[in-house]
This record gives C-alpha cells, structure tokens and sequence, in this order.
C-alpha cells in the first residue's frame, strides 16, 4: 500500500474515533467541533465516492484538508479542563439598537432595489443580478458606484445577523419576534439584491442552534419558511430544479476538486499570515489606498483574483464542469505558511471556539446562538475561511462585546 494512501486513512479513522467519543460521551450538543468534524466526515466520503465524477483527487490534497480538521480538534482535547476563569453571562442588553439597524437595513435596501431596476431589466434579465451586485458584470454595469459603499452595506448586514442570533431564543419564547421578522425581511431583500442563496446561512445557524438547544420540533415550520425562497432563487438563477441533487453535491464537494486543482497552478507562493490575517489589514490597506499614500492591494485582492478564474474540475458532472472562487478553508491556511500555516492557523481557531464554548452556559439558551454561529462560521470552512472576513468575524465580536457579566466561576 502507499505511504500517502496509509496516511489518508489513518488520518480518517482517527477523526471517525473523535466523532465517536464525543457521542459516546454524550458532548454532541457541547461540544464546538461535533458538528464541523461530522460534516466534513460526510462531504470527505462524498469526494472518496466522487459522486459528483470530478477529476482525481491526490492525497496530498486529502492530507491537508485532514490536517487541518484534526488540528481543529487539539485544544478541545489538549486544553478543555484547564482552570481557567469563566464568566457567566446574563441576557443581551440594548435591544433597541438592533431595531434602530433594522430599520435603517430595510431602507439602504428599498434604496439599492430601486437601483438595481433602473440598472437593468430586471424581470428579464435576473440572471445577471449577481454579477451586477458584485460588480462583475463585462459592461461594467455596478450597484455600489464605491467599494466604500459595499464595506457601509455590509456593515448594517452584519449587525442585522447580530439581529438573528439574539432573537433566536426569544423566539422561542413568544416574545420579541419583531426583531425576528425584521431580520428575516432584510435577509430578503439582500439575497433579492444579491440573486444569493443566504436564507441557507440561515436555515443552517437555526438547524445547529435547534440542535445544541433540543428544539428542533419547534423550528420546523421557521425553516421550512427559509427553505422556500432558496428553492426560488434556485430556480430563478438555474432556470429548474432537476439538477437540485447535483447542485449540492457540486457546490460542496466540488471545492474539495478545486481545491486540488488550484494548488497545481497557484500551490507555490506564500503570504506568511497576511490572508488569515486580512480581516485587520485589508481595511488598513484600502485607508491608505484612498489616501494615495500606497498602491498596494494586498494578498487577499491577489488571491482573490486568481480564484475568480475558472478552472475545470470535470469533463462528466452533470451540473457544472468548472469552479471558481471557493476552495476550502485550508487552502488559505496553505496559502499563508504552507502545510505549517494548515497546523497553526487550524489550531488557533480551534481555541477560538474553545474560548466561545467556556462562554456559553448551558442555563443561559440565549447564548447557545453564539455557539450556533460559531459553528456556521466553522461548516462554511467547506468553501473558504470566515474568519478572514470582517463581516462575518463583525458578529461575533458585537455579541460578545454585548453579554452582560454576571458572576465569575473557577472550574
């Protein structure tokens, strides 16, 4: 047997043994890598399967991604019963704030939708509402005239997902679904905006909060209300849902096939931590882009250039035989510092979620959003890192900010 072949499925297994533990255990519900670690397990064996009949994938590529799992799972296992200090948190404050951000999302979002009609012919031409969001599109046709504007949108779009995660639980309590509803209706309108599937974002925040908190009866008929409006924009953006099945399968899996074709044409330059780190440095690099004191984009802007580039990842797949933009979570970690960026950087969100999960106290349900979100962050990592983008790290950093203190505990 091969060495690289041996490695992969010893690598495996020994993750299939951490999945194991933890339900024996019964940390499923717990424990911040439970779900991120059984998800890659699932979409890992959809790739071995290649169901979606991509072009071989090396081990190499096996090796890194299971690497960085793995290491996702060391301080949970290495760190968890240090004494440490933990505080105890009580309701979320200043609610008010958040309808004051709603309602000022739902008008910068009448605004743009007016917009985006005089832009286009939109009843005809919804297909190419994406590109003209992002402002891709080959006329040069754009939404946000300045990228200054797409970072003030964007901000009111992460406060309004600070929004969601509070209103969770309250929810679920009868109380307080105003905050619910209007985060919903501005969810709404962006992905209208954006032709994109964001209701899924939610739908999977709601499954791993109804999971972690044991009321996923109650949150049936809330997902099934999300699940309409993906199943439209699918069918506004692919013109049918035959290919429904394909789809996922493409979408998920077929970033693992990117993933190895991308490190064949873009495997040997490093950044020595400024992608991981990009969140803080990028929006230093635009001040001084505007004040014309450098020219310098950065490594985020390049990468991120190389990757709109399509690349064939089959010549059989039923619903797409390219990809562009998403190849995992690990290809920036490898990207960054190479297989030791992969180790290090895996490991130093590993302890960010530990740090959440010493904050989340089971008595306190509110807060098992926090956790809900993190865990969305970490199953996303299919596609590409979170935690590099301000807007998506934006939420966490508000939450936590907002927890009120209560009382300290020693373990």
């Amino acid at each position: 047997m091969r060495l690289d072949v041996l490695i992969v499925g010893i690598m495996f297994i020994s993750l299939n043994l951490l999945i194991l533990n933890k339900i024996i255990k019964r940390r499923t519900r717990n424990d911040l890598t439970f779900i991120f670690s059984s998800w890659w397990v699932m979409w890992l064996l959809i790739s071995f399967v290649n169901i979606g009949k991509f072009y071989p994938i090396t081990m190499n590529t096996y090796i890194y991604i299971l690497t960085g799992i793995l290491f996702v799972n060391m301080p949970f296992i290495f760190l968890k019963k240090n004494k440490l200090s933990i505080k105890k948190y009580g309701k979320m404050k200043k609610l008010k704030y958040f309808y004051f951000n709603e309602i000022i999302f739902f008008i910068i979002n009448l605004y743009y939708i007016a917009k985006l009609f005089n832009l286009i012919d939109i009843l005809n031409d919804y297909r190419i509402v994406r590109t003209v969001f992002f402002g891709i599109e080959d006329n040069g046709i754009k939404l946000f005239s300045n990228a200054l504007y797409v970072y003030i949108y964007n901000f009111f779009k992460s406060l309004s997902i600070v929004s969601f995660l509070i209103s969770l639980s309250l929810v679920f309590k009868r109380k307080k679904y105003i905050l619910f509803l209007s985060s919903i209706i501005n969810l709404t309108l962006f992905c209208f905006l954006s032709a994109g599937r964001d209701f899924i974002t939610y739908i999977l925040i709601f499954l791993i909060f109804s999971f972690k908190t044991g009321v996923i009866k109650k949150s049936f008929k809330y997902i099934a209300v999300l699940l309409v409006p993906v199943l439209i924009t699918t069918f506004l953006r692919e013109g049918n849902l035959k290919k429904l099945g394909m789809i996922i399968v493409t979408y998920f899996s077929g970033s693992i096939a990117y993933f190895n074709e991308v490190m064949k044409q873009y495997g040997g330059k490093f950044y020595y931590g400024e992608l991981f780190f990009s969140f803080l440095i990028s929006p230093l690099k635009y001040v001084l882009i505007v004040l014309k004191v450098s020219n310098n984009k950065g490594a985020m802007i390049e990468v991120g250039e190389k990757l709109m580039h399509f690349i064939q990842i089959s010549s059989e797949n039923t619903y797409s035989q390219v990809y562009n933009a998403l190849a995992t979570m690990f290809y920036w970690f490898y990207a960054d510092l190479g297989y030791l960026g992969i180790i290090l950087f895996s490991s130093l969100i590993g302890y960010i979620g530990l740090y959440i999960q010493r904050r989340v106290q089971k008595n306190y349900i509110e807060h098992m959003a926090l956790a809900a979100y993190f865990e969305y962050l970490m199953i996303m990592s299919i596609f590409s890192n979170k935690f590099m983008d301000i807007f998506s790290v934006f939420p966490l950093m508000v939450y936590l900010f907002l927890l009120k203190k209560e009382r300290v505990n020693k373990r």
